[in-house]
């Protein structure tokens, strides 16, 4: 992804090419665009209308656009600090709780 835009400005097309722009120009032109309807679905728009007006930059739109929404280890942790902070430990203080959830999730990392 990031290498199709070095590409384009290390070996942009031939000037007699009146489509030759930079990687800077094509992020302009993609700005300044406006789709043909309104966008609701990201990924529906890249696959179809942007894919064609802007192919380097669908690369990059599907780079960022692949990153899961959340991470089991994240759920896990969430998970863990509602069993942590249940009511017959409501003496614990905040950075108490913290410091709790900060060992438990690192504690592969911990020396025996």
């Amino acid at each position: 992804m990031e290498r199709e835009l070095e590409d384009l400005d290390e070996h942009p097309p031939a000037a007699s090419d009146s489509r030759a722009e930079t990687a800077a120009q094509l992020v302009d032109r993609y700005i300044s665009s406006r789709p043909a309807v309104a966008v609701t679905d990201i990924l529906q728009y890249w696959r179809t209308e942007g894919g064609k007006l802007f192919p380097h930059l669908m690369e990059v739109a599907r780079f960022a656009h692949s990153l899961p929404a959340s991470s089991a280890s994240s759920e896990r942790l969430f998970s863990s600090a509602g069993r942590t902070a249940e009511p017959r430990r409501s003496n614990l203080s905040k950075d108490h709780l913290d410091q709790l959830l900060l060992v438990k999730g690192n504690k592969d990392l911990l020396k025996r």
